[in-house]
């Protein structure tokens, strides 16, 4: 049988593809370590969570203390406190993708600080980023564009939220089913955390390589103010989102894909 010009480049150029898919290089597996924001739970990251354990990483997730399903008295609850049930999920995890979003941000530093040499790359989603010294309130008291403040109300223990401001500030781009769900896991944000100052050092924290991922119709915490935290740090790359606070309930694969991808 004889075979033409046309056929035996079409046979040589399928050759070429299957030996350049067969050397492609593997996806490697990461240890994803995720910490929610205020108001939220270990529930928020449920979508994200599939997706990365679907392409073969490890993901670890957690209540923060008082947060979630977890039923820790908010007498007992302090910043210190929530560093100590992250590193206490890590254990022996090594290489870990360290990812805090908003007032997470707040909580991988302080863990960054206390076990740097486990954590491969500390990551900011759409977070609040301290220096030493600064607390959540400092910051949260800058961003003149935040709409958060406008729906809460404070107690001598807690930062109440107004189930109004749910849709408007933290889901502006997710679905009215997702605005249902946050409705009826809302709890009252523990107040003594968000008070008190990170202490941070450059012979640990600063060891640690930085990652910022921005969300750009962010309500909650302004993608200005988002812009002039990223500012004062050197990532090793930052990411840009256009999507609101809440990336893992209105993008999830998206977001997913930029984790692995950092």
């Amino acid at each position: 049988m004889r075979i033409s010009p046309v056929l035996l480049g079409i046979i040589g150029a399928l050759t070429l593809s299957s030996c350049a898919l067969s050397a492609s290089p593997k996806r490697t597996s990461q240890t994803y370590v995720l910490v929610h924001g205020a108001l939220l739970g270990e529930f928020s990251w449920n979508r994200v969570e599939r997706r990365l354990v679907a392409n073969g990483h490890t993901v670890i997730t957690l209540d923060l203390p008082g947060h979630g399903a977890d039923q820790t008295p908010v007498e007992q609850l302090s910043l210190n406190g929530y560093r100590d049930a992250v590193v206490k999920a890590i254990g022996d995890q090594t290489n870990v993708v360290l990812v805090g979003h908003s007032f997470g941000g707040m909580v991988v530093s302080q863990v960054a600080e206390a076990i740097p040499s486990k954590i491969s790359k500390l990551v900011y989603l759409a977070a609040l980023i301290p220096q030493s010294g600064e607390s959540a309130n400092d910051l949260a008291g800058r961003d003149k564009d935040s709409l958060f403040g406008k729906y809460v109300m404070p107690t001598p223990t807690a930062l109440v939220f107004s189930p109004d401001g749910l849709g408007p500030v933290f889901c502006n781009d997710c679905s009215a089913d997702d605005v249902v769900m946050l409705r009826a896991k809302l709890r009252p944000e523990p107040l003594a955390p968000f008070a008190t100052p990170v202490t941070l050092t450059a012979a640990n924290y600063g060891s640690v390589r930085k990652y910022d991922v921005l969300t750009k119709q962010d309500r909650a915490v302004s993608y200005a103010f988002q812009k002039t935290l990223q500012a004062r740090l050197n990532f090793v790359k930052s990411v840009e989102l256009d999507t609101g606070h809440l990336p893992f309930f209105s993008r999830p694969d998206e977001l997913a894909k930029v984790l692995e991808g950092l």
